[in-house]
C-alpha cells in the first residue's frame, strides 16, 4: 500500500513566498539531512536512616541492569551497535522525608575508592528539590570508564562490566538520633551515530 504526504496548500504558498529570491519562487522539497541522536536517563537510590547518631555510613552496589541501557537504546529508536557513548552528566540528591529535629550531614560519596562528592552542613531537617552538586572530575573519569564498559557488554553480548561501588562516609550533627530518608540520582547521557532522516525544505 503506497502512503502520500499531503501539504496544506496554505502552508504550501506561504513557504514558496518565503523562498523567493530574485523574483524566483522556490518550491519547497523533501531533503534527507543527518542528524545525532541522543538520549537521556538515570538512576536513583533511596536510603532511610532511622535512629543513626554521629555517623552516617553505606555502602551501595550498582549493577550493570540497574541502568537499564538496552531500553533506553530501544526507546529512542536506536540499535546497540549504534550507540557511540554513554557518559555521566551529573548527580543530585534531594531530602524525601525530614528529619524532625534539626541534623546536618557533612561527608563524601565515593566511586570505586575516589571521592565522588563532598556534603558540607546539608540540612537533612527539611524536604528539598534535587539539588546538583559539584563532582571530583577523577571519580567522573571512573564513572564513565565503567559506563563505557556497560555500554561494550551491550554491544558485544558480554557480561563483563561488573559493579559500580558508592561508598557514603558522613558524620551528623549534633550527634544524637536522627531519622530521615534521602534519593541519590546519577544522571547520564547516550549518544548515538548519525541517522538519516527526511525533512520539508
Amino acid at each position: 500500500m503506497k502512503t502520500h504526504r499531503l501539504i496544506p496548500v496554505a502552508a504550501l504558498i506561504a513557504l514558496a513566498g518565503m523562498t523567493m529570491g530574485a523574483g524566483c519562487p522556490t518550491v519547497p522539497k523533501l531533503e534527507k539531512r543527518i542528524v545525532e541522536v541522543a538520549a537521556g536517563g538515570s538512576y536513583t537510590q533511596a536510603f532511610d536512616v532511622s535512629g543513626a547518631s554521629g555517623s552516617l555510613i553505606d555502602n551501595v552496589t550498582i549493577h550493570a541492569s540497574d541502568f537499564n541501557l538496552a531500553q533506553i537504546v530501544s526507546d529512542a529508536g536506536l540499535e546497540s551497535g549504534d550507540v557511540q557513548g554513554f557518559k555521566l552528566t551529573g548527580v543530585a540528591y534531594r531530602i524525601t522525608i525530614a528529619d524532625p529535629n534539626p541534623h546536618a550531614i557533612n561527608g563524601t560519596i565515593g566511586v570505586d575508592g575516589t571521592t565522588l562528592l563532598t556534603l558540607t552542613d546539608q540540612s537533612v531537617s527539611a524536604v528539598t528539590d534535587w539539588q546538583r552538586v559539584d563532582l571530583n572530575p577523577a571519580a567522573v573519569t571512573t564513572v564513565n570508564a565503567y559506563l563505557q564498559a556497560v555500554l561494550d557488554d551491550l554491544n558485544n553480548g558480554t557480561s563483563g562490566a561488573g559493579d559500580l561501588n558508592l561508598a557514603i562516609n558522613g558524620t551528623l550533627s549534633p550527634g544524637t538520633s536522627s531519622t530521615f530518608s534521602w534519593e541519590l540520582k546519577l544522571e547520564f547521557s547516550v549518544k548515538g551515530k548519525l541517522k538519516e532522516i527526511t525533512v520539508l525544505s
